[in-house]
């Protein structure tokens, strides 16, 4: 039969009024058969293999410019294997199906970026590498010409993640490497950390918990090379809302945060047992409150910029008390204050945590004295000139 067709073939010379030429063998109904070269209207040609009046077998497609293909043919489309060489200079060579890039194929762009793996329907689908121009490397699995599924990017400067990726960006499950050490296993979304997941520092900080957009958001804990450990809310990057921190020297700090520092309500114990509970502001206790020293008493009132300041008592182990106006730790101001040992009960002025100014004298048996003091030594003292145990005034 081949040898009947072949006999049946000629060497023709078509031409047609749409500007179309074809020269080479055509079979006995005068349809392009065997090899045969046409010219397009447009320009672009086609040189090789016809069958029935298609291109069918090894041939080589020139369009207008620098576009050209050169490779196996059937029915009219480009099927098998084969190299397109496109206007802009990108260059495939590979397997095609149904006049797609279907296989395994290698696409390389003007550019310089270079994918070498599976395509299906004309997109890169499958397994397959990218090659970027600076040194970047994808590997793994494609759909629908994105990175899609499981897969490795390594980065020229070291840097790396290796994990899932959806619709062409890091999703799900993945570890990054990255080039100043630090380490990130945990999940991904939108090419960023974003839910469950640990990150080692290079300092050798370590933080495990939620993310949110690449920051720590939710719930989480950092742990320093100090031994100081913060466990609570995030927001935005920043420990905020309700929070514990554990201090190197065994201190620590139970309440609110704003942008890393305490702020609002808080309970702090030092590391010698000694308690602040009340308000905080700017990392500094800021507000009202109240401190507890073991060994020597307990202040409660007002405080600003860590110290008292403002109004305020001070209860003394021993018994003795201070009630008034403080100022940078120290009474300043109006104030009384009360002894245990003899019952006596000083109110008047003070300054720089010495009486200072007028003030008078109660003492056990109701007797009272005005006197007159200088930073903590009584300068004047006036007696009473009635018995004070008849209530009568000075």
């Amino acid at each position: 039969k081949l040898q009947e067709e072949a006999a049946a073939m000629t060497e023709r010379t078509l031409e047609f009024p749409n500007g179309l030429r074809y020269d080479g063998k055509v079979n006995k109904q005068g349809l392009p058969h065997g090899t045969g070269k046409v010219i397009y209207p447009d320009g672009s040609s086609y040189m090789g293999e016809w069958k029935d009046g298609m291109r069918h077998g090894q041939g080589s497609l020139h369009v207008s410019g620098d576009e050209q293909y050169e490779g196996d043919w059937v029915e009219n489309k480009k099927e098998g294997r084969g190299t397109y060489k496109f206007p802009n200079g990108d260059v495939f060579d590979g397997c095609y199906l149904n006049d797609k890039r279907h296989g395994t194929g290698t696409y390389r762009h003007a550019n310089g970026v270079l994918y070498e793996g599976n395509w299906e329907d004309g997109l890169r689908s499958g397994q397959g590498t990218e090659t970027y121009p600076n040194g970047d490397k994808y590997q793994g699995s494609w759909s629908f010409d994105l990175k899609q599924g499981y897969g490795t990017m390594t980065f020229s400067n070291g840097s790396q993640y290796v994990g899932f990726w959806d619709k062409g960006v890091k999703s799900g499950a993945g570890k990054m490497l990255l080039s100043d050490g630090s380490r990130y296993e945990g999940e991904m979304f939108g090419d960023r950390r974003d839910g469950k997941g640990v990150y080692h520092y290079p300092s050798g900080t370590t933080y495990q918990g939620d993310w949110v957009n690449d920051l720590r958001h939710g719930e989480g804990q950092i742990s320093f090379p100090s031994g100081e450990v913060y466990k609570g809310q995030w927001n935005k990057g920043h420990r905020e809302g309700e929070g514990e921190a554990v201090y190197a020297d065994g201190s620590q700090y139970l309440g609110e945060w704003r942008q890393d520092k305490r702020h609002g309500r808080g309970i702090y114990t030092f590391s010698n047992l000694d308690t602040y509970d009340g308000e905080w502001k700017n990392d500094l206790v800021d507000g009202r409150g109240v401190y507890n020293s073991h060994g020597n008493g307990v202040y409660t009132g007002e405080f600003k910029d860590g110290k008292r300041n403002g109004q305020g008592t001070f209860i003394h182990v021993n018994g003795d008390e201070f009630t008034g106006e403080w100022l940078d730790d120290k009474p300043h101001g109006r104030g009384v204050y009360k002894s245990s040992r003899d019952g006596s009960v000083f109110s008047g002025e003070w300054r720089e945590g010495k009486r200072h100014g007028n003030g008078i004298l109660q003492l056990f048996d109701g007797s009272t004295c005005r006197d007159e003091w200088y930073r903590g030594v009584l300068a004047v003292r006036f007696m009473p000139t009635q018995d004070v145990n008849t209530g009568a005034g000075l």
